[in-house]
């Protein structure tokens, strides 16, 4: 049997030394697989909202002028419908805050999403919690969209799009909340 006392003090089993530094060498390798992951994947989203972007302006290339100019009323009158107090505490929560202009890019990539989300969430906004939102960077405040009518009318006739026929309201519908209480937000979007 071997005795403790025979094993040299100075000179430790090298494999116990390394050992713990094997573990935090391999985390390390991990975490960083991970994050390249999580960078791929964002991305990924991001090229989501852009190829998004670029299709419908590939769309919106394919119609005449006029109707550019009736796609961004149609348009117009979504955003006009979405600009209501419990979609801006949606967007506030999903968000950690979101000032006037990210809940313009807010409406305007929530349009864009589709009919069903956008009906699903102008009823409840609470429908959004469905929907994935790692990063908020890469989520519904994608820029963009609620400009390409501009963008391809003009580029068409060389003119700005005519002034919406839309009467935007000045505030937003719905029961305002006040962002420095918890207690409101959950009351209107409890996600």
């Amino acid at each position: 049997h071997l005795k403790i006392e025979d094993i040299p003090s100075d000179k430790p089993d090298s494999s116990m030394v390394d050992e713990p530094k094997e573990f935090k060498n391999s985390q390390k390798a991990f975490s960083k697989k991970i994050e390249s992951f999580q960078a791929e994947q964002a991305q990924k989203k991001k090229s989501m909202f852009a190829d998004l972007e670029k299709k419908l302006k590939e769309e919106l290339e394919k119609l005449s002028p006029d109707e550019v100019a009736e796609f961004a009323i149609h348009f117009d009158q979504k955003d006009a419908n979405a600009y209501h107090w419990a979609l801006w505490g949606a967007a506030y929560t999903i968000h950690g805050g979101c000032s006037d202009d990210s809940f313009m890019d807010f409406r305007a990539s929530l349009i864009c999403l589709g009919k069903n989300i956008y009906e699903q969430a102008l009823i409840n906004p609470d429908s959004l919690a469905d929907i994935s939102f790692e990063d908020p960077d890469d989520s519904l405040l994608y820029e963009g969209y609620q400009y390409l009518s501009s963008e391809v009318y003009e580029s068409k006739t060389g003119n700005e799009l005519p002034p919406s026929k839309i009467s935007f309201p000045n505030n937003p519908s719905g029961e305002e909340w006040n962002e420095k209480s918890e207690d409101d937000l959950k009351t209107i979007c409890p996600i």
